[in-house]
């Protein structure tokens, strides 16, 4: 089984490096990130990945143009999507939150919730 694919779409430096970070140290997967609809649609392109992670700061016509991306994908396929939360590297309280209780848990917009999805990925039939 190949590793998942995530994709990111950030266009905070920080938060970038926050979720590269917290993908490497948790996740048997690859993330790709970018700054933008149009670059997270032309990654969409070339390979549909198994999770999107989208900021928080993304415009409601951006949003717009990337979910009518996504209905678009052939044969009814459906890739998850979830709101990336604020991050903070260089803060010790933030990285105690990534702490993994159980990569089933569902993601209701706990940090630590969020960083145990996609490792849960590693899981998922496919």
């Amino acid at each position: 089984m190949s590793a998942p694919s995530l994709l990111a779409i950030e266009p905070r430096r920080e938060t970038a490096s926050a979720l590269r970070g917290l993908v490497d140290e948790r996740v048997d997967g690859r993330l790709t990130v970018v700054e933008s609809v149009d670059q997270a649609v032309a990654a969409i392109n070339r390979q549909v990945p198994e999770l999107i992670l989208v900021s928080p700061l993304l415009a409601p016509k951006d949003e717009a143009e990337l979910f009518a991306r996504l209905r678009a994908l052939p044969n009814g396929r459906f890739v998850q999507t979830l709101i990336t939360p604020f991050l903070a590297p260089a803060d010790p309280p933030a990285r105690r939150l990534f702490g993994f209780r159980s990569a089933r848990k569902a993601v209701a917009g706990a940090p630590s919730e969020f960083a145990d999805h996609p490792r849960s990925l590693d899981h998922a039939p496919g």
